[in-house]
């Protein structure tokens, strides 16, 4: 390498030439100890083999407190002819590669954790957890394998995962995406916008750090303004919320326009939902076969068309009425049921030996109690219609008797004024 060369390539006045091809400069920086500075004077082509396997930047640095090949335990980066990096690292070694705000793409391997895009202090050492990633703008992922991705994000716990806008993970293992969302409970999940996995929520909006994980564990919320802030609660739809309880499921549809619509559940492990355009609920796979409760009715309506319906037999209203008034019916209670309310009815062991009917002898069909009771009362009817029938049979000849002894009493009153004459 001559002088003529290094001059005509423009070589700085001061600096320790590292190395020269010709073409391509490097030197040290005495300003700067230890930072190496590339000016290529072209466009730098480096051709390996057809995979491009080979580095076209290859450094090597370490640190002088720990031992390691050459004294040192390094650290790589490697930028290779088919454009594939890699940035090597050791983990507790070293200190955030960057403080306070900016926009940049860092790898901290103190930490193992990968930030790119835009933040204030999200980013600093202390608001950095061990293999996090953060990403986009003013997001931060401080708990342990935490990732958050989006605008003002925050992944606070262990493994917590948030995306979207203006999220909050604070559980373990929780789970948030959508806008405005607060996970403050273990693997709760809260998806859409302004969607509560567990609580409390302070008034800032935040979830209470003194009571995190104290409610909420596997809680999930899914919608908008949902809220599902005790243990084993799901709340789905738009406004509806476990109310306080436990272990219970809300859904609520689109109807409610404002928080004072919320639908909420009225008990611990309850099932609750409310769709105002009404239920319809299917067993077919042609969704012909069923039952609908309508947009505001309190009747279940099944399906019973004739054409749904095959082997059509005849009943005998007699036979039916016999069984019927033979049929034990008491009032009882159900042995679970939180009320104590007492019903009236069959059991279904009676109700199956008398009739055959229903998919067991564990339960009853609604539309097999009706039927039973329908072809009673025309059983009824039609014993009653024969008693009317003899009825007024009987009443006709009381009436023509009458006729008779009326007609029979006119004429011995006409004898008897007769013989009086005389």
């Amino acid at each position: 390498m001559s002088a003529g060369k290094l001059a005509a390539s423009g070589t700085p006045a001061a600096g320790k030439l590292l190395g020269y091809d010709g073409a391509n400069l490097a030197w040290q920086d005495p300003a700067n100890a230890g930072l190496v500075q590339f000016m290529p004077a072209k466009e730098q082509l480096s051709v390996g083999d057809a995979n491009g396997t080979a580095p076209m930047i290859n450094l090597r640095g370490g640190s002088t407190c720990c031992s390691g090949p050459g004294g040192h335990t390094p650290a790589w980066f490697k930028v290779f002819q088919n454009g594939s990096f890699v940035a090597t690292g050791n983990l507790g070694i070293g200190v955030s590669p960057m403080q306070g705000k900016g926009y940049r793409t860092s790898w901290d391997s103190y930490k193992g954790a990968f930030r790119s895009g835009y933040a204030d202090n999200e980013w600093d050492d202390a608001n950095v957890g061990f293999f996090s990633w953060a990403g986009g703008s003013n997001s931060k992922a401080i708990g342990l394998y935490a990732l958050a991705f989006g605008d003002t994000n925050q992944a606070e716990a262990t493994s917590s995962i948030a995306f979207g806008s203006g999220n909050q993970a604070k559980g373990a293992a929780s789970f948030t995406a959508g806008a405005g969302n607060r996970v403050c409970d273990t693997y709760g999940v809260a998806l859409g916008n302004k969607a509560i996995s567990g609580g409390p929520i302070l008034a800032d909006g935040k979830c209470d750090p003194d009571t995190f994980n104290i409610r909420g564990l596997g809680a999930v919320a899914i919608g908008y303004n949902v809220t599902a802030s005790q243990d084993h609660t799901t709340a789905l739809g738009k406004f509806a919320s476990n109310n306080g309880f436990t272990g219970t499921f809300v859904w609520s549809d689109g109807s409610a326009t404002q928080s004072a619509d919320t639908f909420k559940n009225t008990a611990n492990n309850e099932f609750a939902a409310r769709a105002t355009g009404g239920f319809r609920l299917r067993t077919n796979l042609a969704g012909t076969t069923g039952c609908n409760l309508p947009a505001g009715s309190g009747v279940f309506n099944c399906t019973s068309d004739r054409d749904a319906k095959k082997d059509f037999r005849a009943v005998d209203t007699d036979e039916i009425l016999a069984k019927v008034r033979a049929l034990p019916v008491t009032t009882w209670r159900y042995k679970d049921e939180a009320s104590g309310a007492r019903h009236m009815g069959p059991t279904a062991q009676d109700f199956h030996a008398a009739f055959g009917l229903g998919a067991d002898d564990r339960s009853i069909g609604m539309l097999d109690e009706a039927g039973v009771a329908l072809a009673a009362v025309g059983g009824l009817a039609r014993e009653l219609d024969e008693k009317q029938a003899r009825l007024d049979a009987q009443t006709k000849e009381l009436r023509d008797l009458r006729a008779e002894n009326d007609d029979l009493a006119a004429r011995v009153a006409a004898l008897e004024k007769a013989f009086a004459r005389r």
